[in-house]
């Protein structure tokens, strides 16, 4: 594959990931009123006594609603109790100890925006960054004694297979391990976007 291949292949590549994920966004608009029916179905999973306001542990029982929705469509793993906990203490805007509908609303967009930018990163580096480097390292590779035995294609192939098997993963990890211990750095986005 020379180089002008690989790069096709790595900007077809990038290409339709950017359309999978501008269709994710539709389908999934963090501002349209399917997102907050979501919401609001979660919201009133938990709130039995009817008041139109959440508790700190209500909240938190809330969100593992909406996360028990969002595992039928993609792996994700639920923010902890602290992280959620923390959230609620910069979410509640007028300070009166409850969280109303507007601001688990507010929470539920950043965290499903974290789902969604985790599964663009996860996909981008599964359909486009381990092809494209898979590529490149066979072309690098030119003239070795591998190519004495298999067909550039197939090795172009065997090599995208181990870096999505060996190195996206940990990766992927990385990233989840990031949005989970990210509890103030979510706090001062939240604040921003409250004030």
């Amino acid at each position: 594959m020379n180089s002008t291949v690989t790069a096709l292949v790595g900007a077809s590549a990038v290409v339709i990931l950017a359309g999978g994920v501008m269709v994710l966004r539709r389908a999934y608009s963090l501002d349209g009123a399917r997102f907050k029916k979501f919401a609001k179905k979660a919201f009133d999973a938990v709130d039995a006594d009817g008041s139109g306001s959440l508790d700190p542990m209500e909240v938190y029982a809330a969100v593992l609603e909406l996360y028990i929705k969002i595992l039928a469509v993609v792996k994700v793993t639920p923010p902890t109790r602290k992280t959620v906990l923390d959230l609620v203490a910069s979410l509640d805007t007028n300070k009166d100890g409850a969280v109303q509908f507007d601001e688990f609303l507010m929470l539920a967009k950043f965290l499903v925006g974290n789902i969604l930018s985790r599964v663009a990163v996860q996909a981008g580096m599964t359909f486009a960054f381990s092809p494209y480097v898979a590529a490149r390292i066979v072309d690098a590779s030119k003239g070795s004694f591998l190519f004495d035995y298999v067909p550039e294609s197939i090795a172009t192939t065997v090599v995208a297979i181990a870096l999505t098997t060996v190195i996206v993963p940990p990766m992927i990890a990385f990233i989840d391990h990031f949005f989970r211990s990210t509890g103030s750095v979510a706090n001062s986005s939240l604040k921003i976007k409250a004030n």
